[in-house]
């Protein structure tokens, strides 16, 4: 299986135990999963794990971790250019037109805008939903 996971679980993922880490652990420790990224999305991510409202809320060793451990073993396609206008936040469409370029199963996130859309492209999957499909 083939996944696009939305920068939003990530944060969350290191933020608390729950649903989005589980997600994580599942692709980092079991293999259950190919998980398809691209340097927008890591660049995303180190951002908001370097904004300094964050510092309380996130273990800077186990993002650090985290990024080491995508820039291992995530399979990197070059960012989508000039993606289809899909969602109401164009900052969105970029993860709708990855997942399309890596022929993923589904992009997982928990942002309403993408859940919610009438027609999408690709699967859309709640974090719930992936951890159903994982089994």
């Amino acid at each position: 299986m083939r996944l696009v996971i939305d920068t939003n679980l990530f944060i969350s993922s290191v933020i608390a135990f729950g649903a989005p880490a589980r997600l994580i652990d599942a692709w980092q420790e079991t293999d259950r999963f190919d998980l398809v990224m691209c340097q927008q999305v890591i660049e995303e991510i180190r951002d908001v794990f370097g904004r300094e409202r964050m510092a309380r809320f996130i273990d800077q060793e186990e993002a650090s971790r985290l990024l080491d451990i995508i820039d291992d073993r995530a399979i990197m396609l070059p960012d989508p250019v000039d993606p289809r206008a899909l969602v109401r936040d164009p900052k969105d469409d970029f993860l709708l037109a990855l997942a399309i370029a890596a022929d993923a199963d589904a992009l997982v996130t928990g942002d309403n805008d993408l859940l919610e859309l009438a027609d999408p492209p690709v699967a859309v999957w709640s974090v719930h939903e992936a951890l159903d499909h994982l089994g």
